[in-house]
């Protein structure tokens, strides 16, 4: 809030965004696959978009077995197998 009162202050116009989440580290990352790759959603209050450039990269990174074990994908896998 603070920003947006420093911004009312010296009189620039504020358009807010629709709420998201930044994907900055492996959690927020599993998320978005989830979302552009299988279709779940992050919130039920938010509806989700396609992306289909998105998930073309996001594809071709998780073709390679040391991203997919980076971002945790493999341990998950395994979690689910057993």
């Amino acid at each position: 809030m603070q920003t947006l009162q420093r911004a009312n202050d010296i009189g620039l116009e504020v358009v807010l965004l629709p709420e998201w989440y930044d994907v900055d580290d492996k959690s927020a990352f599993q998320i978005l696959a989830g979302e552009v790759l299988d279709g779940a959603y992050f919130s039920p209050r938010l509806k989700s978009s396609r992306a289909p450039h998105s998930a073309a990269l996001m594809r071709r990174l998780m073709s390679g077995d040391d991203f997919l074990k980076r971002v945790g994908f493999v341990e998950a896998l395994e979690k689910a197998a057993s």
